[in-house]
């Protein structure tokens, strides 16, 4: 995640954020206003179950990734996955 991408401090909310190292190989970010240390995990999206099953019957029956793409709404990336 990149600083553009974070936009407040937990702790007071503040957008007056700088790098400040890493931690266990996670970019650590320093709050300018209550100087609070800290990082951010990005969470993971699960895909609901049956929208996958949906994509590989789709698969299975001769549609193209693309096709699937737009009936679906799940990337190519993610359907290839």
């Amino acid at each position: 995640m990149t600083l553009e991408a974070l936009k407040t401090c937990p702790r007071c909310g503040s957008s007056n954020l700088v790098k400040d190292g890493f931690i266990a190989k996670m970019q650590r970010f320093r709050c300018k206003e209550c100087d609070n240390h800290f990082t951010v995990t990005m969470q993971r999206q699960w895909i609901d179950q049956n929208l996958k099953r949906n994509a590989m019957i789709l698969y299975l029956s001769g549609l193209s990734i693309n096709r699937i793409e737009d009936l679906t709404g799940m990337k190519q990336t993610t359907l290839f996955k």
